[in-house]
């Protein structure tokens, strides 16, 4: 599973790209077989590096994935209260979208707007953007 987001911008002064992945706990090479360990985060960077060169290589023809200057790497399966599980083998889907969540309460004067409230997205950045804007717009309504 891979989930990426450009995270360059506009003007192009940063090329960043952000992502979600799963990686082998081990990496071999034709030359060497490195362990992804908590402590070893240039392994895990280069297995999703590699991951990235494979895809672009299909669509620009180059090498330019291998040629990062810096990594930020977050594992969020080890934090305290975001998994149950240290070791993910895969990546749990989003949400369904619940329309409940997006009701409006106390007569209409409690709205919800969390990714999760979504009725396109729950559970993804564009869900917030989703729900924010359906809050916007009964905000809106309720001041005409």
């Amino acid at each position: 599973a891979f989930q990426v987001y450009d995270s360059s911008t506009k003007d192009g002064s940063v090329a960043a790209l952000t992502f979600f992945t799963l990686v082998s706990t081990t990496t071999t090479t034709p030359t060497t077989t490195t362990t992804a360990t908590p402590e070893n985060d240039s392994a895990l960077a280069d297995e999703c590096a590699t991951q990235i060169h494979t895809l672009w290589k299909h669509f620009r023809g180059r090498d330019a994935a291998k040629a990062y200057s810096g990594y930020h790497v977050k594992r969020w399966p080890l934090e305290a209260y975001i998994s149950e599980d240290e070791k993910p083998t895969r990546i749990n889907p989003h949400p369904q979208p619940v329309r409940a969540l997006s009701k409006n309460e106390w007569g209409d004067r409690l709205l919800f707007a969390g990714s999760e409230t979504d009725r396109m997205s729950p559970g993804v950045m564009e869900g917030a953007v989703g729900a924010a804007m359906r809050v916007v717009r009964d905000l809106q309504e309720s001041l005409k």
